[in-house]
Order: structure tokens, then sequence, then C-alpha cells
């Protein structure tokens, strides 16, 4: 690595030339070598992780997008997000549906994290209706305080994506079933979307994860969707291999 104190290269964020790569750092310019002759390493516990990182990163976005990035805590909003999803599936996606935006609708996805309490919910029906039933009693909930956040299932030419919008003017929707509060609407009924309901106070939110009839991602967690992905970005490397040659 080399250090260019007097900066007189007109840089505005990362270049590569003659096999360096200049970019800027503390108001100097750094540059490095391009390339490494190291190979590239793709164990398949890399490859997962890979998968992971990438898949979270466009599924945040889309949250961004919709304006759901109720998440406290971490080195940023985003980071906290990564973390509170670790536990969740991993699907395996192709190079070119990555770079195509591809994302899925992931059963236990978390929606949002905060110190305040935790909404429970469930999908089921209401008079015969689809609904999103609660454990909140509904002479005393505040569903003024209430957030839906609804992520759709979608397939563009052959690429999954969700869509995920967020709404707060509940109480068209609610109903009272056994005492508690339950949303009624048709959309509860879809088997190609996913819900959850976030409370939000004074820029505070409560921890959430969607819930979801959805299956979609089930065709993407297999061992073939593994194995296809990674031949699409070179193959898995041979841990054994790497191993014998330390």
């Amino acid at each position: 690595m080399a250090r260019i104190e007097n900066n007189k290269v007109p840089l505005g964020g990362s270049h590569k030339a003659a096999g360096f790569t200049y970019y800027q750092k503390n108001g100097k310019t750094i540059m490095r070598l391009a390339f490494s002759d190291q190979p590239e390493r793709r164990t398949k516990p890399q490859f997962v992780t890979r998968q992971r990182l990438a898949h979270n990163n466009l599924l945040w976005r889309a949250m961004k997008a919709a304006g759901a990035t109720w998440f406290e805590g971490g080195a940023s909003p985003y980071h906290r997000f990564c973390t509170l999803m670790t536990p969740v599936k991993v699907g395996y996606l192709t190079k070119e549906m990555v770079d195509a935006g591809a994302t899925l609708l992931l059963p236990g996805m978390v929606l949002s994290d905060g110190p305040l309490d935790e909404v429970g919910y469930r999908l089921g029906t209401v008079y015969g209706r689809p609904a999103l039933v609660t454990d909140l009693k509904a002479k005393s909930a505040d569903v003024g305080s209430l957030w839906l956040c609804t992520v759709r299932q979608e397939v563009v030419n052959g690429v999954p994506r969700v869509r995920v919008c967020v709404e707060s003017e509940l109480k068209k929707y609610a109903r009272t079933a056994k005492g508690f509060l339950a949303l009624v609407d048709e959309r509860f009924g879809d088997e190609m979307a996913g819900f959850g309901l976030v409370r939000v106070v004074d820029g505070h939110a409560s921890q959430q994860r969607l819930v979801t009839r959805c299956r979609h991602y089930m065709e993407y967690t297999t061992d073939e969707a593994l194995q296809a992905a990674a031949k699409s970005y070179g193959g898995l490397t041979n841990s054994r291999r790497l191993k014998k040659r330390k």
C-alpha cells in the first residue's frame, strides 16, 4: 500500500488504473494493488455467509425504500437488522439473480427492533374472513401506535423480488375477536405475502418478526439450489485442499 500525501489525483471515490486501485481516506489518496494473486476462497460456509450478507443488503434496501427502518442498537439500523437476521433461513440465489436484485420473503424475517413491548399475532380467520389476530386486548389497544408492515413476494421475469409497504391507518381493519384486537382484510389470506405489526411510540419500536403462509422461498433452500448458486459464482472451494496447501 502506498500513500499519496499531496493529492493531485482528481478522484471522487475509487478508481482502477494500471493494475492499481485509488481511493480517498482521511483526506489522502490511498493506492493498492487492484488484483490479488491469492485464489478466491469459497468454501461452503463462506459461500453461505456471503449469500446471507448479499440477501440482507438487498432486503434492507427494499425495507428502507418503504420507510421500514425501525431498528435501535448496534452500529447502525442496518447492522442491527443483519444481526437479528442471523437465525433466519438462507435462500441460495445465482449471481444473475443477485445482480438483478432478487429478494425472498423468509419466515421469521425481522421487521423492527426496539425497547417497546412486543406485539404477538398470528394469521387466522375472524367472522369467516382472513385476519391478523393479536394478543392485544381490544378495549385497551392503542391502534394509533401500530404500523402494519406487509411484505409481498413477487416474481418478475423469473426473478423473485419482495415489495414492502407500511401503513398506520388501521382502524378500518380493526375488529374484536374474543376480546382481542384483530385486523380483518382479504390481504391476510394472500399466500404470497407476510405481515407484522410494529408498535412505534416517540421514535422507539417493538421487536417484531414476520408471519406468513408463503412457501415460495423453499425452492431456494435446497442443496440443488445451493449448488446452482455456487456454480454461477465459479463453484465451491474444497476446504480439505485449502488445509493441505497450508
